[in-house]
């Protein structure tokens, strides 16, 4: 009988010995609200910039919103590019 118990405890004990080694650490909170930040960030900026210069070259050329929308689209495109490559990176050198 005390043999099954020392079996059954060695055993869990392999098991939380396992436990620990495959879990992987939470992301701290810090960590992921600077994460949503960036996302933001990097969205946002790509959308003003875009229709900044969308903005300002139909003042220009008296193109009402062709500009405008054109270069909303290359900022949208833009911001998801930089959005891209700075998780790709970010991911890298967790590696």
């Amino acid at each position: 009988m005390t043999e099954d118990k020392n079996k059954l405890e060695e055993l869990e004990q392999k098991i939380n010995k396992f436990k620990k080694k495959d879990a992987k650490p939470a992301v701290p909170q810090s960590q992921s609200s600077s994460l949503a930040m960036r996302v933001v960030t990097d969205l946002l900026a790509g959308l003003f910039v875009g229709a900044a210069i969308g903005y300002f070259l139909d003042k220009a050329f008296d193109s009402s919103p062709l500009c405008l929308v054109i270069f909303l689209f290359v900022g949208m495109a833009a911001g998801f590019m930089n959005l891209y490559r700075g998780l790709d990176k970010d991911i890298k050198e967790d590696k």
